[in-house]
């Protein structure tokens, strides 16, 4: 039985969150993803919740940097600001992609 005293209130739960935020984005495999793993573990030991895992091994690879550049009819490279890469997405062949770009607008603002 759990003794439902243990479990966290909305404050906590709002630490929480705030936490699992600052470990950046989570990539299956990743640091992050595994120090978020750890936090969990020791929160839910810390309620006197008894915690199993199992344990598989990961050689992912992780991007260091990444960016898109846009060839100009002139020859040269224009740099598009990115804010992350997918690593799901596929795999991108060593001589790049070459294909149409569409502006799509602005969406509304959050």
């Amino acid at each position: 039985m759990i003794d439902r005293r243990i479990f966290p209130n909305k404050q906590e739960v709002w630490e929480w969150q705030q936490v699992v935020g600052s470990y950046g984005p989570r990539l299956t495999g990743n640091l992050a993803h595994e120090n978020l793993i750890n936090y969990f573990q020791t929160e839910l030991a810390k309620m006197g919740l008894e915690v199993h895992r199992d344990h598989h091994l990961f050689k992912k690879w992780e991007a260091k940097s990444w960016g898109l550049s846009v060839l100009q009819e002139d020859g040269s490279f224009e740099q598009i600001p990115v804010a992350f890469y997918y690593p799901y997405s596929g795999e991108t062949p060593t001589d790049g992609i070459t294909g149409e770009m569409s502006i799509c607008g602005k969406g509304p603002a959050i």
